[in-house]
């Protein structure tokens, strides 16, 4: 069945016990890969015992990393999901995985578009390739479009990835339907702008680059950086579905289609979409050239306890104790903690 000490770490059989519980066939092998590229914590071997054992966490993070292992093979993707649930993920292994996913694009990109003698037809054919592409790898779908819109939009971002300045400027007029593809801009049926609070006549493309740039930008990015992006989209992932039934009841049978796509969205969360994501938002960021210090301020006032506090603050008071109780164990101790600390500065 596995050991455990006073301290509830567990070894390697505890581990394998755990998974086998939840109906997952994990071997010693795995775990060791698991390991090795940073997926699962470290583990520390107590004097006088022969069996390594491992922090309490790791069992839970062990079903969430087999949870997205169900839906891909891609370990780097693993990582990011696992990373911004807020699992013990060292941000080097992060900012690695994110740097091959901008690499497996370009590949894929650079295939599709080796040999071509027509760029601009090129750009059109892949755009309406991965326009409707879904599974591993595809878009995501947080606005309705038509397929045309979505086509087009496909195409100005890929003109972008290749750097073609003659399709990026003849393209130009697209780029807003490049923002409600993302969920910057909303449209028809919503997308996620259409409850967040963003000016509707500002182009927000300043952070999309070629692949190259990104690059550059994911190397040169502090970790201070990475870490602001973490909590913005743990925050993003852990509360906009707890909102979705508040947010219905306001707005009626207006949100239903909102309402309906966000939970879909949410209820199944696709790995690439934490890539696309951070991707987006650190550029993003970048771009922006946040000061060292504005960004710390914002990192000390962003705190994971405190985000969890303010929203469950938010909610009318009937709802607060069953919003809390969805939340994952180590949210419900930062906000916890953020509460005490709270009550003592007031005492």
């Amino acid at each position: 069945m596995g050991a455990m000490d006073d301290d509830g770490w567990v070894d390697t059989a505890g581990l394998i016990a755990a998974a086998a519980e939840a109906g997952h066939n994990v071997s010693v092998r795995s775990l060791e890969q698991w390991r090795y590229r940073g997926l699962l914590p470290r583990g520390r071997q107590p004097a006088g015992r022969t069996a390594w054992l491992y922090p309490p966490v790791s069992r839970n993070q062990l079903l969430r990393l087999l949870h997205w292992r169900a839906k891909t093979r891609s370990l780097d993707l693993i990582v990011l999901a696992l990373w911004v649930e807020g699992f013990e993920i060292d941000v080097a292994h992060a900012r690695a995985s994110l740097r091959a996913f901008v690499d497996a694009w370009e590949r894929e990109f650079t295939r599709e578009l080796e040999g071509a003698s027509d760029v601009s037809a090129a750009i059109d054919a892949l755009a309406r390739k991965f326009a409707g592409k879904r599974g591993k790898a595809a878009i995501p779908r947080v606005a309705r479009m038509t397929a045309d819109e979505r086509i087009r939009a496909c195409a100005y971002a890929l003109a972008f990835a290749f750097n073609a300045e003659e399709e990026i400027e003849r393209r130009k007029d697209d780029a807003p339907l490049l923002e409600r593809m993302l969920g910057f801009r909303h449209g028809r049926g919503g997308g996620l702008a259409s409850v967040m609070p963003l000016d509707e006549d500002t182009l927000r493309l300043a952070g999309f680059r070629p692949p190259g740039e990104l690059r550059d930008m994911l190397d040169s990015a502090t970790d201070d950086e990475f870490e602001f992006v973490r909590r913005l989209l743990h925050a993003i992932v852990v509360w906009i579905p707890l909102f979705i039934p508040q947010f219905m009841a306001q707005f009626g049978e207006k949100a239903r289609p909102l309402g309906e796509l966000a939970r879909k969205l949410f209820a199944d969360l696709p790995p690439e979409h934490y890539a696309f994501a951070a991707t987006a938002m650190l550029a993003s960021l970048h771009a922006k050239g946040h000061p060292a210090d504005e960004l710390r301020r914002q990192l000390a006032q962003a705190t994971p306890g405190t985000i969890n506090v303010e929203m469950l603050s938010a909610l009318p008071t009937e709802e607060r104790r069953p919003a809390f109780e969805q939340l994952s164990a180590q949210d419900q101790r930062e906000a916890a903690g953020e509460l005490t600390r709270r009550r003592k500065r007031s005492a």
